[in-house]
């Protein structure tokens, strides 16, 4: 059974050494991070194991001295916080890379053309299945609703004020007004109707 992989575990440098993974501080610069880099698929998956079917890279096992290395089998990477938190980052070579960008390299060989989509909306499932080529816009359209939406469908708000119900959408990064309704029930209508409209595969209601 694969033991579990620790905040600050050692990651093992697929160069040859044992490289000191720290636990990023909140709000670390993700600019510290590559995109892509000039890691090709071969040094990558000479490095590391990846199953399509959970999502998860491993560090294989590697003999030094005839003995295996400890660390070898350990899941890799650890989950980015802060402002730029949520993802998987996984450091090869002494540089980091977004896990998510690693699996859709590892699978088809190539960089994806675009942003990687986390279809259900959880950033640490990195199964190939659950993920897809997509744009800024499209990343917002399947984006969960906000933490102080009390209405549990995304883009409707109650208007206290009027006492009615607002329904919202946005496109292209504008906010677009659907129109204001007396039941939660209207409003949730016809933001759900026009989320399947506007933005398609990409929309999500909670």
């Amino acid at each position: 059974m694969t033991a579990p992989h620790r905040p600050g575990t050692p990651d093992i440098d697929p160069g040859g050494g044992m490289n000191t993974l720290h636990t990023p501080a909140d709000g670390e610069n993700m600019g510290k991070q590559s995109i892509d880099g000039s890691l090709t698929v071969e040094r990558l998956r000479e490095a590391l194991r990846y199953d399509p079917m959970t999502g998860l890279f491993t560090w294989p096992q590697r003999r030094r001295t005839g003995l295996l290395n400890s660390h070898s089998e350990f899941p890799a990477g650890h989950r980015k916080t802060g402002k730029d938190g949520g993802y998987i980052v996984i450091r090869i070579n002494f540089q980091l890379y977004r896990a998510h960008r690693l699996a859709w390299f590892y699978v088809h060989g190539e960089w994806p053309n675009g942003e990687i989509d986390h279809i259900n909306g959880d950033p640490t499932d990195n199964r190939i299945a659950n993920l897809r080529v997509a744009t800024s816009s499209n990343q917002r359209m399947n984006s969960r609703r906000r933490t102080d939406n009390t209405s549990g469908v995304k883009g409707v708000c109650y208007d206290r004020r009027r006492e009615k119900w607002i329904a919202e959408i946005m496109i292209d990064g504008k906010k677009h007004h659907l129109g204001q309704f007396p039941t939660l029930l209207e409003a949730k209508g016809v933001r759900l109707a026009a989320a399947e409209r506007l933005h398609g595969s990409f929309a999500r209601h909670d």
